[in-house]
């Protein structure tokens, strides 16, 4: 017998991954200015970067089956 639950649980998934996109997708432009070719160079740039680029891992990889 199938688990409703299941089901339910499955919808939420599919709802959360485009609420994830949303963010997932702001992100990307400043990313791409600070990781393409440099504005600015320095440490604190250069942390601010990795930051951001860590920040984008973490969020594309709340979300399983992406």
């Amino acid at each position: 017998m199938p688990n409703p639950g299941r089901q339910v649980l499955g919808q939420t998934l599919a709802e959360v991954r485009v609420w994830v996109a949303v963010p997932e997708a702001a992100l990307d432009p400043a990313h791409g200015r600070f990781t393409g070719q440099p504005v600015r160079v320095g440490p604190t740039v250069r942390r601010f970067a990795e930051d951001l680029t860590a920040r984008r891992v973490r969020l594309r990889h709340a979300i399983p089956n992406r």
